[in-house]
């Protein structure tokens, strides 16, 4: 890495996803063979000046300040040799995995790369305040291409557009906070033990989902998505099933506004989402159909403009403002007793994650969040991981 130092200025949604409870985005990628561990550490040198984060370790820089340093120290890769072939099944999968913790003085970034026998595993673990999903794939499609000796398309950083300029005075309430970001404002967050943690893994063929789409458009007259339906058919499951203080159940979505928001690059490098939260009471969740579900989760994301990704990010900066950055530490991205989160990243470019020996021949989310859930490609259709309460 250069000598250079590179600061890079925190956006408001970056703020939200500091301290030790902060919902690292966490990957395992099993190969068929036995990658190149110097190929891979020389093309990771060469795109690390691209994606600064990556390379970085958080630095406090003001009372209620930080930024992404660069440093020799930071993106730490590790290679692990064993007899036999490594399994990213749980709980094998947290020995292959090497967790950032996103304090101050820490890597950003930490990746490990396991040698078995006839197989190999790349474990790559990002703090969620450098990457949203999108980003994460980004820097690892980039990361593979070097790999390849081919090119990449290099990120853009400019924060300026997500730097509110001038803030009104604005409710911060948690009903406030819930409409106008998305996230859940409660308790500091505590990290949970990761051998605590519960996951479950479902499928669903498209040809099903589908039969939901088509009867849905039909009844409501509305161009439901498939991700309608789905978050719909895992809302009723696991809203109704799963314990919580009271009647409301909350289901949360986040939302890329890249592709909303007419001056946000596509190949913005950070986090460019904001949440969308739907509520019912558990005896509504379990009459309601479907179809009508489906249609009030199309229309509140299809709600999602320009103006309602502003006023996120200008909520979130004035409760830093107001109440400092631990302050954020209180957010969470999922109703933290009576939520469901659903992250779709059914897009993700799988294929291109090519380090030499092909794309990958399954991977594994670890990402440590109770009560989320993530849809993830498969060749059949879709699998959803979930996480469920601790």
């Amino acid at each position: 890495m250069s000598d250079t130092i590179t600061r890079t200025p925190l956006s408001p949604i970056d703020y939200t996803f500091i301290g030790d409870s902060a919902y690292p985005i966490e990957f395992v990628f099993r190969f068929d063979g036995r990658l190149d561990p110097e190929k891979l550490k020389t093309s990771l040198a060469r795109v690390l000046p691209d994606f600064a984060p990556v390379g970085s370790i958080l630095k406090k820089t003001g009372a209620m300040t930080y930024a992404f340093e660069t440093s020799n120290d930071a993106c730490p890769f590790t290679v692990v040799e064993t007899e036999k072939d490594p399994s990213i099944d749980l709980p094998e999968a947290y020995d292959i995995l090497d967790p950032v913790n996103t304090i101050p003085g820490e890597p950003l970034a930490r990746i490990e790369v396991t040698l078995g026998r006839t197989q190999s595993v790349i474990g790559v673990s990002l703090s969620h305040s450098i990457v949203d999903g999108y980003s994460y794939f980004y820097f690892l499609a980039a990361w593979a291409a070097a790999c390849r000796g081919e090119s990449y398309r290099a990120p853009v950083h400019d924060r300026a557009l997500l730097m509110p300029a001038n803030l009104p005075e604005m409710d911060l309430s948690e009903e406030a906070i819930r409409a106008g970001s998305g996230w859940s404002l409660g308790e500091a967050r505590k990290a949970p033990k990761r051998e605590s943690l519960r996951w479950e893994r479902i499928h669903f063929s498209k040809d099903e989902l589908m039969e939901d789409v088509r009867a849905s458009s039909e009844k409501t007259g509305l161009r439901i998505s498939i991700n309608d339906v789905l978050v719909i058919r895992l809302w009723k499951r696991f809203g109704v099933s799963w314990p919580a203080e009271d009647e409301r159940r909350f289901l949360s979505l986040p939302i890329d506004f890249r592709r909303v928001h007419p001056e946000i690059d596509l190949r913005y490098f950070g986090n460019a989402v904001r949440g969308v939260v739907l509520e019912m009471s558990v005896s509504e969740l379990e009459s309601i159909s479907i179809s009508d579900a489906a249609a009030r989760v199309n229309k509140a994301v299809r709600g999602i403009k320009a103006d309602q990704a502003l006023l996120s990010l200008s909520q979130l900066e004035a409760l830093r403002r107001t109440q400092g950055a631990d302050a954020l530490k209180r957010l969470h991205v999922v109703h933290p007793s009576a939520g469901l989160l659903v992250t779709n990243l059914s897009r993700v470019p799988i294929q291109r994650l090519d380090f030499g020996l092909g794309a990958p021949l399954d991977y594994r989310i670890l990402t440590p969040a109770p009560r989320a859930a993530a849809v993830l490609p498969t060749p059949e259709g879709l699998a959803v991981d979930v996480c469920a309460p601790v």
